[in-house]
């Protein structure tokens, strides 16, 4: 981060730093963090062969029917349609959030980018 030459404690940031950061939110900083965290805490192991069962389960759900082409179609094949609904609001819970967090953190570099601009 760059400091701004002004007494009054302002910190500037660039243009390409504001682009690295929203680029990061928007790839999952957890995505990264949650691997890291638990090959920190020793599992690491347990974790990558969770994530291959669960891409042989797929693998497997998408053999037997491939007209599936969603999360929410395998969840209906797995859990009926109980089990769809809950797997479509999840995703677009997680979508609405994304973009919340996307929208606050521009706010928050644009702030730091034009301090004296009025909002």
């Amino acid at each position: 981060m760059e400091y701004s030459d002004e007494n009054d404690g302002d910190v500037g940031i660039s243009s390409v730093h504001a682009c690295f950061y929203t680029l990061n939110s928007l790839s999952g900083v957890g995505i990264l963090a949650v691997p890291y965290a638990l090959s920190s805490g020793g599992c690491f192991f347990v974790v990558g062969a969770t994530s291959w069962y669960t891409g042989l389960l797929i693998q497997r759900c998408l053999k037997l029917d491939p007209r599936i082409l969603t999360y929410p179609e395998i969840a209906g094949k797995a859990f009926g349609k109980k089990g769809s609904l809950l797997v479509s609001f999840v995703l677009y819970i997680e979508l609405y959030l994304v973009a919340t967090a996307i929208l606050i953190l521009e706010v928050d570099n644009m702030y730091h980018m034009y301090p004296h601009a009025a909002i």
